[in-house]
């Protein structure tokens, strides 16, 4: 087998095997399928795409958190996952840098849906990990006061930079999201994986990132 179809084949293996065990067991225990259905629903045309990548900085994130030796208590996992979910919400109204403002709206607006009985107690903490997952130099204690959500809010933007190495320009070829067929153009992926370790705000998260490309052995 060639060196090519190796590498192919050991990153679709890891892209897929570990992550979707435990987003399933995520999804069975916090039963988030409600929560997607909302997601798909308001993003339409784009659900899949973003749905995809959403349940992917789930993962990544309870990754970093765990690299960090972080204990959450079963309301602050919560807090990573439905903010991680909804991160990428307001998506449905904007592609720009102003999407993170659209999502607060969106969800603060529709907070007394159904879709959201279960977590009511948690809407403000949900809404600051939307908030605050694309501003990076704003993820500081006079921002954010209590230091477990700044955590969480921190580990949310860092999942959602390392998921940056699934962009279509970084591959020669991208059938579904995570799954490459065709071999990565090195010096573009060198390039994004550089840019992604710049953003990062937590230490941790270099570790995670390091992770996901190791499957590439370039």
């Amino acid at each position: 087998m060639s060196k090519k179809k190796k590498i192919r084949k050991r990153f679709k293996r890891m892209s897929k095997n570990k992550r979707d065990i435990e987003l399933k067991n995520l999804e069975a225990e916090y039963n988030t399928e409600s929560i997607i259905n909302f997601l798909e629903l308001e993003l339409k045309k784009d659900k899949k795409k973003v749905s995809s990548h959403s349940k992917y900085v789930v993962y990544l994130a309870i990754e970093i958190l765990k690299q960090k030796k972080i204990d959450l208590t079963k309301l602050e996992k919560e807090i990573v996952i439905y903010g991680a979910l909804l991160h990428d919400i307001g998506k449905y109204k904007t592609k720009g840098r102003k999407h993170a403002d659209e999502g607060v709206n969106i969800v603060n607006n529709q907070s007394d849906d159904k879709v959201f009985e279960k977590v009511q107690s948690i809407i403000p903490q949900i809404l600051t990990v939307i908030d605050f997952h694309n501003r990076t130099i704003q993820l500081s204690k006079d921002n954010i006061e209590d230091d477990k959500l700044r955590l969480i809010a921190k580990a949310v933007h860092d999942a959602d930079k390392i998921s940056k190495i699934h962009k279509k320009r970084t591959w020669v070829k991208k059938e579904k999201y995570f799954e490459k067929e065709k071999y990565f153009k090195k010096k573009k992926m060198i390039r994004t994986v550089e840019s992604i370790r710049k953003k990062l705000v937590i230490r941790e998260s270099e570790k995670v990132l390091d992770k996901c490309i190791e499957p590439l052995n370039w």
